[in-house]
């Protein structure tokens, strides 16, 4: 400390600083340099990872040369004086410290009158948003009292955005006033990284590889100053001990960083020496040295495979212990292996059952020599222990003997493996026996289902599964039975475990049976919420909120507990309390009575009927007696309970003359005086709102990083309507999905910046805020930090199906096509052959914003495809979409399609005469379809691609011909609902209905419509079982079309194992000529059947086998009884 003081002292005399110096000089380390005239500047040197920092203001002189010139004599001349005078030092340093603080708060101290700031030799605008961003990171405001502390405080912020490599700040004295200045330094991006004078090869890779420097990244001197060494390090592991690296001071213009190398020559290994080997001779290791016997060039990943190949030999001859070391002379090109032999360690194997297999010992030998690799034998038995315990063994031995001073033998008896037998459960009463099973994953050996997902594992997966005995997935089990307790409402449950062995005869596997005791004690539930610390929101609109979204009771779960706090919080956030604080504490009885009774109530309570005066009270304080009953008493203790025997009350009669039941009185203990009745309350939660914070909305929103990659209001649109609402995260959250939804960027982060409280006079409006309680907001500024990606994306993708055969499809999509706006542009090709060939091109413009939110979409396309008849289109519409509301989308769509028909409608023919060719067989029919189409889809459902939960409503309506023109006029009607449920055991039931229908306008009502503009029914992804569009009447053309169209289809999923996953279901459906044409008498085609698929995540694949139940002409065909499944089949 003394030396310390005495080295400060010198500073301040050797450059004669002020007290406000020598304060922060005790924060930072602190050197003196001298700026332009007028100023002074301080250098603050970083710790934290940065270069330096300069940190200048203006000097404060002290006159105090002569004080410390007298006591730096005094402090050399005596040392018995020196801890006095260490005293002296210590008070006056704080001394001079409160005058340079005093100093500091002076009136006439002069004040901040302007803040500038310049980004390299750049000033920042005020116009511009960089200097609301700086403004905001840093702590010095205008008409502030110059502080050393708020700047090395701003300086640490603006070092934290890491995007600035020096930061300097000056004051200047302009005219009477403080002008201060940040000149900011940012890092340099390093373009390109080129490596001078090393040739490509497999060097340079490994050079590439190791350096830190990225291109793209941000240029760090130390960094690439520590990546020259590493450079060496490299060279050197190759053989080229000689190679320097010149690592140059900063990057060219052009942003490159170049590392000039000399490798020098590479070392070559001219001779190979072995020391210390005894057991193993030089040329039995020299002969596993594929690398080193051939002389070749030094490469230290060679050699040390080399190492591993002779220690591999050490361990076939029993000794794990031994270890290599390598030297090599690069100046002689002498390779040295130092040989540490070690023990020699014989390993034995026997077993009460007889000798193990000879194949099956040299497999347990091989392992447990890779886990007796060290010399401290004390850990050997607990490392060979383990290793088969994790094999399934139980009951294993050790035995440890030595031999001589090199010689160790280990006779191991591995012990004996056992299958689960049976699994009992005893003391359950919560759950039955047969659900505490299905939660645990040990299952007892035999049963078809467990032979099912033996066989499919050891099918489809080469391997057996796991059927034998182990004690860490019992403990796993146990652990899983514990959260299926404390879910319910025992987080005290206790299970034990007793393990009945059997293993009759001594054989290799045994048999046990798992014995799990449940001790559940009482069930905790959550009867009542109890809410304190509100004041923005009332407690009765809390409790409210409570009871709609987590009704009452509750079981007493740590998730339970959670819910009720968050969604008191979810209510502060709506209002913009976003930095609202929540806490729970769960009351399993109340300490003190929640109310009391004056009178003697033991007469009814005992015959068990509740007074009414004791319900006038329960009424009174709000508690409800709903369900509750008196289910037990003991002396002077009731109990009140509900159906389900979980306590609700507890009432306890006190009288003057007779003591509590089971407890005794002390004599400084006075029983009451007046008989009366106290209450306890048994399960409430306490929520107690630890801090509301202010009312925080939206202020202004910034945006760094690649923002140049877009026009600025396609950024400012989707946070405009923000600004000056309040904060909630929902909506946050919604601007900063639908930048990221935009395609230009890979990253999409925000920042809150901190900002003092600004008074708006009223408070914002909210259903439920006091509007009488007027509260200040604090508006926080956002920081939105954007990093770009590459707008183009390419696809490619293939598959078959029954209905379109064998196809191939190339998709481009640019998020950024015109004008830096965000116009999409998307064009697709596909390719299919069935019958002939089939193909689809399409291209698409999307303005995001065409009008407000509204996505406006232009599309044009060419299609003939099987799954069309073959019809080719040439097709252009105008497409309005929205998101109105959350899940809910709304479509409007205009199309003109242009379509060719290989074969004509009948009824359109003239007739021709018997005998004469048809020409109208080889000519097309063509027509126009001018239509507009309205559709409304409802989509919640969890897991787009393979649904496990949630809905999906589809209505579409779609009109053609009349006033829009076209050649062909309809009104076509299609639904399309889905429904999936999770129920227990990983099943999931899925339920699909479809129902269409078409029907000509009134100048043609009877007309057939164009072929694919019908509906079709069979096969793969409608009724299985049933021929691909087999089902209905047949049209003019001779293909299965109909004007109405119902089908339903219903599911049952579970898993079987792992990923693989089966469904039984039934599908039924079939398509009519018209409404008419339905015969309510005969039978839907209907089929059951099963499939098999597995279930990837993002992918489902499978095949299922379907049973038709009617037989319908035409329609069935063998072949096709097996249908491929390619995601969810609705």
């Amino acid at each position: 400390m003394g030396s310390r003081l005495v080295s400060i002292a010198r500073s301040m005399k050797r450059h004669d600083i002020s007290a406000r110096s020598t304060h922060l000089e005790k924060m930072y380390p602190l050197k003196l340099r001298r700026m332009k005239k007028g100023n002074t500047g301080l250098t603050l040197n970083s710790r934290g990872g940065f270069n330096s920092c300069q940190l200048p203001v203006t000097s404060y002189q002290l006159p105090v040369t002569s004080y410390w010139r007298i006591l730096h004599w005094r402090l050399e001349t005596s040392l018995l004086t020196t801890n006095i005078l260490i005293a002296i030092v210590l008070l006056c340093c704080f001394f001079v410290q409160s005058v340079g603080a005093q100093e500091l708060d002076a009136p006439n101290q002069k004040q901040i009158a302007k803040i500038e700031y310049y980004i390299g030799t750049t000033p920042v605008e005020e116009t511009t948003e960089q200097l609301n961003i700086l403004r905001n990171q840093t702590v010095v405001y205008v008409g502030d009292v110059l502080s050393r502390y708020a700047i090395g405080q701003s300086i640490k912020a603006l070092y934290a955005t890491q995007q600035y490599s020096q930061i300097q700040v000056y004051t200047q004295d302009r005219s009477g006033s403080l002008v201060l200045t940040y000149h900011l330094t940012p890092f340099a991006h390093i373009e390109q990284i080129v490596l001078s004078g090393i040739p490509e090869n497999e060097v340079k890779n490994a050079i590439e590889r190791t350096i830190r420097s990225r291109t793209g990244e941000k240029y760090v001197p130390t960094i690439a100053k520590a990546d020259g060494q590493r450079i060496r390090e490299v060279c050197q592991t190759y053989g080229y001990f000689d190679a320097q690296v010149r690592v140059p001071d900063a990057l060219t213009e052009a942003g490159a960083l170049t590392y000039q190398i000399t490798v020098g020559d590479a070392s070559t290994i001219k001779e190979l020496q072995f020391q210390d080997n005894a057991i193993l001779s030089d040329n039995t290791l020299k002969e596993v040295c594929n690398f080193s016997r051939d002389f070749p060039i030094y490469n230290k990943s060679a050699v040390d495979s080399d190492v591993l190949s002779m220690l591999a030999l050490y361990h076939k001859s029993n000794y794990p212990t031994a270890t290599i070391t390598t030297i090599f002379i690069p100046e002689t090109g002498i390779l040295q292996f130092h040989v540490n032999e070690g023990k020699e360690v014989r390993i034995n194997f026997f077993s009460d059952a007889g000798e193990l297999p000879l194949s099956l010992q040299d497999a347990f030998r091989e392992d447990i020599v890779s886990l007796i690799n060290t010399t401290a034998s004390s850990i050997w038995e607990r490392r060979i222990k383990s290793y088969f315990k994790a094999e399934g063994y139980h009951d294993t031995t050790v035995d440890e003997e030595i031999l001589d001073a090199s010689s160790i033998r280990l006779t191991i008896n591995p012990g004996t493996r056992y299958v689960v037998k049976g699994i009992t459960f005893s003391g359950n009463r919560a759950f039955s026996e047969a659900q505490l099973k299905r939660e645990i994953t040990m299952k007892p050996i035999g049963g078809f289902l467990r032979n099912l997902q033996a066989d499919i594992a050891r099918l489809l997966f080469q391997r057996e599964q796991r059927r034998f005995f182990y004690e860490p997935k019992l403990d796993t089990d146990i652990h899983r039975l514990k959260i299926l307790y404390g879910k319910a409402g025992y987080p005290n449950v206790l299970i034990t475990t007793r393990l009945d062995k059997q293993n009759p005869n001594n054989r290799r596997i045994g048999e046990v049976v798992i014995h799990l005791t449940v001790i559940e004690e009482h069930k905790e539930m959550i009867h009542r919420c109890d809410i304190s610390g509100n004041t923005a929101l009332g407690t009765a609109t809390l409790l409210k909120r409570l009871q709609r979204e987590l009704p009452l009771p509750q079981p007493n779960a740590s998730l339970a507990r959670k819910a009720y706090g968050d969604a008191i919080l979810k209510a502060y956030h709506e209002i913009g309390y976003i930095d609202a604080v929540v806490s729970n504490a769960y009351i399993l009885e109340t300490v003190a009575p929640v109310f009391q009774v004056t009178g003697n109530f033991s007469g009814p309570l005992a015959e068990g009927n509740l007074p009414p005066k004791i319900r006038t009270e329960f009424e009174r304080h709000n508690l409800t007696l709903t369900g509750v009953g008196i289910a037990a008493y003991i002396g002077n203790r009731w109990s009140l309970q509900d159906i389900e025997g979980n306590p609700r009350y507890t009432l306890i009669q006190k009288t003057p003359d007779v003591p509590l039941a089971g407890f005794q009185t002390s004599p400084a203990e006075s029983l009451p005086s007046v008989p009366h009745l106290e209450v306890y309350e048994h399960g409430v939660l306490h929520l107690t709102v630890e801090t509301e914070g202010e009312q925080v909305v939206f202020g202004t929103f910034y945006f760094q990083g690649d923002t140049d990659v877009v026009k600025q209001h396609v950024l400012q649109r989707e946070v405009a309507h923000l600004e000056e609402k309040l904060w909630t995260s929902e909506k946050l959250n919604s601007a900063l999905q639908n930048l990221y939804g935009s395609g230009l960027f890979r990253s999409v982060q925000y920042e809150r910046l901190a900002q003092s409280t600004r008074g708006t006079g009223s408070a914002q409006a909210s259903e439920v805020m006091n509007a009488a309680v007027l509260r200040p907001r604090k508006i926080n500024d956002v920081l939105i930090q954007v990093e770009k990606q590459k707008p183009r994306t390419y696809s490619v993708s293939s598959g078959y199906s029954f209905a379109e055969g064998f196809r191939g499809t190339l998709g481009l999509t640019d998020s950024n096509f015109l004008f830096n706006r965000n116009i999409r542009g998307r064009a697709r090709a596909r390719l299919g052959w069935r019958d002939e060939l089939g193909y689809l091109f399409d291209a698409t413009l999307t303005e995001p914003w065409l009008i407000g939110r509204t996505r406006g979409s232009l599309q044009v396309l060419a299609k003939k495809l099987e799954v069309d008849d073959n019809v080719r289109a040439l097709q252009g519409s105008f497409i309005l979409s929205r998101n109105v509301f959350e899940s809910h989308h709304l479509d409007l769509r205009y199309s003109y399609r242009d379509l060719d028909q290989p074969v004509p409608p009948m009824q359109s023919l003239p007739a021709v005469r018997v005998g004469l060719p048809n020409p109208y067989g080889q000519s097309p029919f063509s027509t126009t379809v001018s239509s507009v189409r309205l559709s409304w889809t409802y989509d919640n459902r969890e897991r787009y691609l393979n649904p496990t939960g949630g809905m999906l409503n589809d209505l579409t309506v779609e009109y053609a011909g009349g006033f829009l023109q076209g050649e062909i006029s309809f009104i076509k009607t299609t639904t399309d609902t889905r429904y999936y449920q999770q129920l227990i055991g990983g099943l999931v039931l899925a339920t699909g209905v479809r129902f269409g229908i078409t029907t000509g306008l009134r100048s043609n009502r009877r007309a057939e419509l164009i072929s694919f503009e019908r509906f079709w029914a069979g096969g793969g992804t409608t009724v299985r079982g049933y021929a691909e569009r087999s089902l209905g009447p047949r049209d003019s053309t001779g293909i299965h079309r109909g004007d109405v169209q119902f089908i339903f289809n219903t599911e049952l999923r579970f898993p079987i194992y792992w990923m693989v996953r089966g469904a039984f279901f039934f599908d039924a459906g079939n398509v009519w000529g018209s409404l008419a044409d339905i015969n309510t008498t005969q039978p839907l085609p209907t089929s059951v059947g099963a499939g098999l698929y597995f279930d990837l995540g993002a992918l489902t694949a499978g095949v299922d086998y379907a049973i038709p139940l009617v037989s319908t002409p035409g329609a069935l065909d063998p072949t096709r009884a097996f249908h491929v499944r390619l995601g969810s089949t609705f």
